[in-house]
């Protein structure tokens, strides 16, 4: 479990294990997820969707996701601490950042 704030890629954050984003399961953490190239398809408390490069997703410490991530999808992450003191959304968030 993370206790600070740390910034990783996507392969780190799923420990080079694909099953490890692609099975629905929840987080006991914040998470922020910042893709830079490639596509895959995310599932967001039952709601599937695809997405792209330059996509943006907030997932809230226990909500229910899956990233299915492409050959060539690459990305960052973001772990927040479920105590942490900044105001953040309860509810998950799927931005597609066009410019």
């Amino acid at each position: 479990m993370f206790t600070d704030i740390q910034v990783m890629t996507l392969s780190q954050l799923s420990q080079g294990q694909d099953w490890r984003m692609s099975l629905a399961h929840d987080r006991p953490y914040h998470l922020l997820i910042w893709i830079t190239r490639g596509q895959g398809r995310v599932l967001f408390d039952g709601l599937r969707r695809g997405f792209g490069a330059h996509n943006a997703f907030w997932v809230p410490a226990g909500s229910l996701c899956a990233f299915e991530l492409g050959r060539q999808t690459m990305g960052q992450a973001v772990v927040l601490p479920e105590a942490t003191p900044l105001r953040v959304p309860q509810i998950p968030r799927h931005l597609r950042i066009r410019d």
